[in-house]
């Protein structure tokens, strides 16, 4: 019999349909590394836009998720299991 696992809904994240540049597939919520451009970003879901959007992890950038940005990117884990890779994440917890 297979095995069964106890999933929290709100760590589903959506499949973007790009692969970074390893060739894993990127889901909302993961956060990408940018080498080339020395930063890291969330991806997140933009309901007026209705598009999924690159945004820094500092906050001060966003952009649309896009083929060529996502080839220059790489996985390095998500919001979910790895809140200690958002830069500024001790900031943010104590301005809530």
């Amino acid at each position: 019999m297979g095995a069964h696992f106890i999933v929290d809904p709100s760590t589903l994240g959506e499949c973007i349909g790009l692969r970074d540049n390893n060739g894993k597939l990127i889901f909302e919520g993961d956060i990408l590394d940018f080498p080339d451009y020395s930063e890291q970003d969330v991806v997140e879901w933009d309901d007026e836009y209705s598009g999924f959007y690159f945004t820094d992890t500092d906050y001060s950038f966003t952009g649309v998720a896009s083929v060529c940005e996502a080839k220059n990117g790489v996985v390095i884990g998500n919001i979910h299991d790895n809140p200690e890779l958002l830069k500024g994440a001790d900031e943010n917890a104590e301005k809530d």
